[in-house]
């Protein structure tokens, strides 16, 4: 049971990461996050922490590049948030960020065709704007 459960991640995985670099489309995000199978459901929330956290972690060097400092200064970190755009609220469930880009997609159906990393963003942008 355990070999069927990593089978479709294997494939999707080979599938976006080919020798040639490819973004990985939105609607196969989509597709990721509202199937019946935990597997994807398990690869969408991965996928999301990875745009979240990898977003925050190059706004936050090329800041500190920029302000000639290191990426843990607390000045950097206060701009992160504003830098990319949305600001999540303390204690936002990361379980909930599906249903925010799923809702998202709904309301634009164009927005499926955009790489997930996009849609992520937009959707993120859209529901948590930094005030």
């Amino acid at each position: 049971m355990k070999r069927m459960a990593f089978a479709p991640m294997a494939l999707l995985l080979s599938a976006a990461a080919p020798a040639q670099a490819q973004q990985f489309p939105g609607q196969q995000f989509l597709d990721l996050c509202t199937s019946a199978d935990a597997g994807s459901r398990g690869f969408c929330i991965g996928y999301l922490i990875g745009i979240i956290e990898g977003s925050g972690l190059g706004v936050s060097r090329a800041l500190s590049v920029e302000e000639d400092s290191t990426p843990e200064a607390p000045a950097i970190q206060r701009r992160i948030p504003a830098t990319l755009g949305y600001c999540l609220p303390t204690g936002t469930d990361i379980n909930t960020l599906p249903g925010v880009v799923i809702d998202f997609a709904a309301g634009k159906p164009e927005a499926a065709r955009l790489p997930a990393a996009a849609l992520v963003s937009d959707a993120l942008i859209s529901k948590y704007p930094c005030n």
